[in-house]
């Protein structure tokens, strides 16, 4: 289990998931003021925290606009993830309203166990969360 930092050791939420930075287990701890645009994207990942700040989770903006307008977009799409856990963040998608797109989706295939736990959810979308 690590720690890994964003921005610090990664600049982005996806860009640790992207280089294979995160296992089962891992926390990555959001840095003050963390604002970065973009879809995130766990896939096969078991117990990992994403974690903001749970007193001040307004300072920490995980979200996402969905430039290409794609149908059904979501922030943080998971896939075969279980028992991941999203604490002390605003989490916002927004992008263009259309069916399924929203702030998260719990995932598909094999996942579940998820928790959401003190933040902000703002969705221009069709859901804020789903599972």
């Amino acid at each position: 289990m690590a720690t890994i930092n964003v921005p610090g050791d990664y600049a982005s939420i996806q860009t640790a998931l992207s280089a294979g930075a995160v296992s089962d287990g891992d926390t990555i701890q959001l840095g003050l003021g963390y604002s970065v645009d973009e879809k995130i994207t766990p896939t096969g990942l078991n117990s990992v925290t994403i974690l903001g700040d749970v007193e001040n989770p307004d300072l920490y903006d995980v979200y996402y606009s969905n430039p290409g307008s794609v149908n059904g977009d979501k922030t943080i799409a998971m896939n075969n993830c279980t028992n991941m856990s999203m604490k002390g963040f605003k989490l916002r998608y927004t992008g263009p309203f259309s069916t399924s797109s929203g702030g998260a989706h719990g995932g598909y295939g094999d996942n579940g166990g998820h928790l959401f736990e003190d933040m902000i959810v703002e969705t221009s979308g069709y859901y804020g969360l789903a599972g």
